[in-house]
């Protein structure tokens, strides 16, 4: 665990502590935005304009594990929530977006402002 005696515990993610979890959020947001769904972290959750990703289970995995395993860590485990995801809900399904907007929206999301 990164929680040293003494080391304060982030407020957000007290597996780890502050430095640790700065770099933790670091990671989560570069990678998201690398899949091109740029996001933010509040109260434990990454969100980003479609999915909303609890923390929490990710936070528990890599706080043992070494610094340098942690962005593969964070890759695999968006990449299995983003197949489960899938899975549940295919964006074959979703309705396509107004004429103004040639993406698609979550069933979830109110159609876009251009229709």
């Amino acid at each position: 665990m990164i929680v040293h005696r003494s080391s304060t515990p982030d407020a957000e993610f007290a597996r780890l502590d502050r430095a640790a979890a700065d770099r933790f959020r670091s990671l989560v947001v570069d990678e998201l935005a690398r899949r091109g769904r740029p996001g933010r972290i509040e109260n434990g959750v990454a969100r980003t304009g479609e999915r909303a990703y609890g923390l929490e289970n990710l936070v528990r995995l890599v706080a043992p594990r070494p610094q340098e395993e942690w962005p593969a860590l964070v890759a695999h485990h968006l990449d299995v929530v983003d197949a489960a995801s899938e899975r549940e809900h295919p964006r074959s399904t979703w309705p396509r977006c107004c004429r103004g907007c040639a993406g698609w929206r979550t069933p979830s999301q109110a159609p876009c402002s251009g229709g």
